[in-house]
């Protein structure tokens, strides 16, 4: 209820925008934007969405250019692009920043963040709980200005595999196609951890060169043919319960907008954000049914593996502590909001429902 109230409240916002902007007079810019993920994908038609949007509460003065990952740079290098000026826009996975963030970019909505925020979550913690102002903080030094967060999906899926991972000793040796927090988890368990860009994943399963792997949630993974190469898909995302990705712009672009305009591309990057879980959940609910009916079969962690790989997770965070300047405050930070919240949810959000029951034939 509190994310609905304030999409409609960003809505409300944008409305207004567009009679401010509308009547406003002032140079038309025509920006680049490129997304992290293919043509096609949930995430690009999330994009194509803003696009939109931007350009009808502009009043046409915002015009944005559109492009899939690659087209302009590849994968790795978007960050790198948006500061040097190569894009002006990106919606880039925080997860893939870690070597210019460093390992706090894995509490920020990271890909392969096990036992993190979900999306509920993580979303109430930027708007409500500072979590906006922290992730500019530590993220805008290395050169580029983050608008905000640019979507947030959910839990992705544990792992496409023909062999069942069911345990943490079963991990041991398999040659396993991962990234974030959860390479560095599934390396201290023993497993071969392998390095590849998601366009990379399908040809190197199909030619047996890693014997599992994780990618994005469902929809996305549906999208990529996953199912066609795969006999296994294992539940639930313990390694990463959200994804967020960030909307990057170019400084001097940034400073070269009126502040109306600012205002717009802020209150239609937050729009994005807020309405993407509900965007994904949706489509990736029909990708679930679509893998089944592919016969792809499913296996569920025990509570017990989780906790196993929880528990390594947190021995890591520990060293992390230590070893990198701000992450032990992010955590306190985090942590405090986030057990506030929870114990709300658990005092008054309910666990059953009348929609548990069979409708009578």
């Amino acid at each position: 209820m509190k994310k609905i109230i304030a999409f409609a409240l960003v809505m409300v916002m944008l409305f207004s925008l567009v009679a401010v902007s509308a009547s406003a007079k002032g140079p038309e810019y025509n920006l680049s934007m490129q997304t992290c993920l293919a043509a096609g994908t949930p995430n690009y038609l999330m994009a194509e969405k803003f696009v939109e949007q931007v350009e009808k509460a502009s009043g046409g003065r915002i015009h944005i250019d559109l492009y899939a990952v690659g087209a302009l740079c590849e994968y790795n290098d978007m960050a790198t692009a948006v500061r040097d000026g190569i894009v002006d826009l990106a919606t880039v996975s925080i997860a893939s920043q870690s070597g210019l963030v460093g390992k706090k970019a894995y509490l920020f909505g990271g890909s392969g963040s096990p036992g993190g925020f979900n999306p509920d979550e993580f979303l109430a913690w930027v708007y409500e709980g500072g979590g906006e102002e922290i992730i500019q903080k530590w993220v805008e030094p290395i050169g580029v200005k983050v608008i905000t967060v640019g979507t947030a999906s959910g839990a992705e899926l544990f792992c496409h595999s023909n062999v069942k991972l069911e345990t943490v000793d079963d991990f041991k040796g398999v040659k396993f196609r991962t990234m974030g927090m959860w390479a560095d988890v599934l390396t201290e368990i023993g497993a071969s951890v392998v390095n590849l860009s998601g366009g990379d994943i399908y040809q190197a399963a199909e030619k047996g060169l890693i014997d599992a792997f994780e990618y994005c949630d469902a929809a996305i993974n549906y999208t990529m043919g996953y199912q066609d190469i795969m006999k296994y898909i294992g539940i639930p995302g313990i390694h990463s319960p959200t994804c967020a990705e960030m909307m990057y712009c170019n400084p001097d672009v940034w400073n070269s907008l009126p502040e109306d305009l600012q205002e717009i591309l802020y209150q239609c990057t937050k729009a994005m954000a807020l309405e993407s879980p509900y965007f994904f959940a949706n489509l990736d609910a029909e990708a679930m049914k679509n893998f089944a009916e592919a016969g792809v079969e499913f296996f569920t962690l025990s509570e017990e593996t989780q906790q196993e790989f929880l528990n390594v997770t947190y021995d890591l965070m520990k060293q992390y502590m230590e070893e990198e300047d701000g992450y032990k405050d992010i955590v306190v930070h985090q942590k405090e909001f986030l057990d506030s919240y929870k114990a709300n949810d658990k005092a008054v959000q309910i666990t059953v429902s009348t929609y548990d029951f069979d409708v009578p034939a």
